[in-house]
């Protein structure tokens, strides 16, 4: 097991490449029945982090992942959104 700074994660979902976030917002948008309640800026701002702690987790190696979201949200170093469920 390794322990990351929430900075390296933070940093990889900068860093997410743009039209690669577009394209993965835009396939689970084809795939879904319905979106409720999610604007697309939402959507995409899940696909930068899906795409942020899939290249963390080939970077290190790893094949799974957990993070302390609501210990980092409550100190307000980490914003919750929607990206988990889609970690194969």
């Amino acid at each position: 097991m390794e322990q990351l700074p929430f900075a390296e994660l933070n940093d990889a979902w900068k860093q997410a490449d743009k039209d690669e976030t577009r394209a993965v917002a835009d396939t689970w948008a084809k795939a879904a029945k319905r979106i409720e309640g999610v604007s697309r800026e939402t959507l995409e701002t899940s696909a930068a982090m899906y795409l942020a702690e899939k290249a963390l987790l080939k970077k290190h190696g790893a094949n799974g992942i957990t993070i302390n979201c609501l210990g980092d949200f409550m100190a307000g170093t980490f914003m919750l959104i929607r990206a988990w469920a889609f970690i194969n």
